[in-house]
């Protein structure tokens, strides 16, 4: 049984990644077992948004990293 909690999980994974050239993505809403979810009319609407199948609900964190011999990293 999957559902949505009262106020919702949300995550936006940024289009072209996590690069120079980043822009803010699509919120999405994350359901209790782990699907995404296009965002509901309302935060408190009964009915859900529509499964985006095709984006995953995996967290990531990205952050640059520069180096001595200024050398940037990706981690």
């Amino acid at each position: 049984m999957d559902g949505l909690t009262t106020n919702g999980v949300l995550v936006m994974h940024p289009r072209n990644g996590f690069t120079e050239d980043s822009k803010p993505g699509v919120w999405r809403e994350i359901s209790v077992c782990g699907n995404v979810f296009s965002l509901r009319e309302t935060r408190s609407a009964q009915q859900r948004g529509k499964m985006v199948r095709v984006e995953t609900s995996v967290l990531c964190s990205m952050f640059k990293m520069s180096t001595a011999t200024s050398d940037t990293i990706w981690a």
